[in-house]
């Protein structure tokens, strides 16, 4: 599976599970857009959060009118390949954090500017991310 491309899934919370995310090593675009219930794109249903880095060759993510978002990933490391994040209308997913966009690749964050402005940033996190 290359693509993945969800358009109006109203009942929908998430997307992955643990399980899913480890077998998805050729996910290369998400594509998710009117989703009402979604909260995350990833379910932390296990307390054992593995150290791997998911989603190895994702390189596009887009995230359209998602009004329940909080959360791309559920704070774990995923898409160290993203180049594309594209955001619109997800009001609730106010942080993103380095395990988010953790990839040294990403050439454009596109969103709406209000979204952008009022973005919260752990700057102890990011300056953190950059040393690494």
């Amino acid at each position: 599976l290359k693509s993945l491309v969800l358009h109006t899934c109203p009942s929908l919370t998430t997307i992955f599970t643990l399980g899913l995310l480890g077998n998805l090593k050729n996910l290369e675009e998400i594509i998710v857009e009117d989703c009402s219930k979604i909260n995350s794109l990833v379910s932390l249903e296990s307390s054992c959060l593995e150290s791997d880095c998911f989603l190895p060759r994702l390189k596009k993510i887009s995230l359209l009118n998602l009004p329940e978002l909080i959360s791309i990933s559920s704070g774990l490391c995923i898409a160290p390949d993203l180049e594309r994040m594209i955001i619109y209308s997800c009001p609730k997913l106010e942080s993103l954090s380095t395990m988010e966009v953790s990839s040294k690749n990403l050439k454009v964050i596109k969103g709406d500017s209000e979204w952008w402005d009022s973005l919260k940033w752990d700057e102890l996190q990011w300056s953190k991310g950059q040393q690494d």
